[in-house]
């Protein structure tokens, strides 16, 4: 009898010595042949056991035998095999746990060897340093250890609006956007997979600018997929800070000479109010109002280039009420907005404008969002210390200076469908636009308009 089916084992982790001989046995007793009375030899391999890993292969070789080999596998989904002249070719599966079976080599009389085939899987268990993450400064750090595992790894989170991740080797990095919580999911080279849940929660700040630093942002790199920003129609200004005194041209923010508020007067003129100026001073207005000192305000300067009346096409709101513009220029006006446009490199500022240190804001900011519609004053009010987030249509760039750590710069934490971070640099760099990487110390308290 010639048995060439597969014998039907199911793998097995650990085999005692008993159950492979009890094997052995069982393999002789398969089949009869008659006893030939002719010469015949034993069936001598090379070796009657191998270790392998996944996805590999090895030779035995047959030393003496009668020819015409057969080889059967007890499992082919762990291990396969085939003939080779006089050699036995044995190949490992992609079974990734530890796993033994078993070859049987036969020759043209029946004679019989075992090979013993145990699969030692090289693949590791995922195993990380921590079972969760917390993130104690808005734009604070951590770093995740993969102590074991399977590389190459992927790294993702449930949402990309709470934080970032970078992966190198088997650390990865995760910096703070904003506060709230996610999933972190990591995936190594086989499919393995681990969890654990991320929650970022620091306290919200304001940044001292001191007249030491400023902020710039490049929008050109929306208006390379995005044109809309170059000819808007609407758009809306705002930013919620402390001024500690007063100084001509101090900047707020904006675009220099396309649209920007600013300072109008040094401290010993008897008015400080708000000026915007634009299109190379071709349209300039000031409030009626003066910029309050040592109070949080929000000012906000909403433009809606479809109106025809210079008081429609521009307002300007303290706290979200309406204050009277008085007009010095109206030579031009807005038919849109470009804003990828600056007489300094095409940024947008906040804080210094023209590369002039006097030109530096004296005072605290807590809060800027660019927007490209016309924001009502009603919206200003009801958004001055928080956003809802139903009421958000139109937000392009929203900068809460709330970082708490060292840092770069302040990161946008609109989540819409662009990223423009606001990078921080020295005032005091001879005009130039160097990142600076801000203490954490000009970090303080934040507060809130009162109405």
């Amino acid at each position: 009898m010639n048995y060439t089916g597969n014998i039907p084992i199911t793998p097995i982790r650990k085999l005692t010595p008993l159950i492979l001989y009890s094997f052995f046995i069982l393999l002789l007793s398969i089949g009869c042949q008659k006893e030939d009375s002719g010469s015949k030899i034993d069936l001598v391999l090379e070796k009657t056991s191998v270790n392998l890993k996944p996805d590999s292969s090895t030779q035995i070789l047959i030393q003496q035998g009668n020819g015409n080999y057969t080889v059967t596998s007890s499992n082919d989904s762990i291990v396969t095999a085939g003939i080779s002249g006089d050699t036995v070719i044995i190949s490992a599966g992609s079974y990734y746990a530890n796993a033994n079976a078993f070859i049987v080599v036969t020759d043209k009389y029946y004679k019989r060897s075992v090979i013993t085939v145990s699969i030692s899987s090289s693949r590791k268990e995922l195993a990380l340093n921590k079972d969760s993450v917390l993130i104690s400064e808005q734009q604070g750090k951590d770093t995740l250890k993969i102590l074991s595992g399977n590389k190459p790894y992927k790294v993702s989170i449930q949402d990309p609006a709470v934080a970032k991740l970078s992966i190198q080797g088997n650390k990865v990095y995760i910096t703070g956007k904003r506060n709230g919580q996610s999933i972190i999911n990591i995936e190594d080279a086989t499919g393995k997979t681990s969890s654990l849940n991320l929650r970022v929660n620091g306290p919200d700040y304001a940044m001292d600018m001191g007249t030491s630093y400023f902020g710039f942002a490049n929008f050109g790199d929306i208006a390379s997929v995005d044109k809309s920003i170059t000819k808007l129609k609407q758009a809306t200004f705002e930013m919620t800070c402390k001024i500690k005194s007063y100084r001509g041209l101090q900047t707020v923010l904006g675009l220099e000479i396309n649209l920007i508020l600013r300072g109008r007067n040094d401290d010993y003129k008897s008015t400080h109010p708000v000026e915007i100026a634009g299109l190379h001073d071709k349209i300039m207005m000031h409030s009626t109002s003066d910029i309050p000192l040592n109070k949080w305000v929000n000012i906000a300067l909403v433009l809606d280039c479809e109106q025809k009346d210079v008081h429609e096409k521009y307002k300007l709101y303290f706290n979200g009420v309406q204050d009277s513009l008085i007009i010095d220029n109206d030579e031009a006006t807005h038919s849109s907005l470009n804003l990828a446009s600056s007489n300094d490199g095409n940024r947008f500022e906040i804080g210094r404008a023209a590369g002039q240190d006097f030109r530096a804001l004296r005072g605290e900011i807590a809060e800027a969002r660019v927007w490209t519609v016309a924001r009502t004053g009603k919206q200003i009010r009801d958004n001055l210390c928080t956003l809802d987030p139903d009421d958000s249509k139109g937000l392009l760039a929203r900068w809460n200076f709330s970082a708490g750590t060292d840092t770069y710069y302040i990161q946008d934490i609109s989540g819409g469908k662009y990223e423009t971070n606001l990078y921080l640099s020295e005032i005091d760099n001879d005009g130039g636009y160097n990142m600076t990487k801000v203490p954490k110390s000009v970090f303080v308290e934040r507060g809130c308009p009162q109405l």
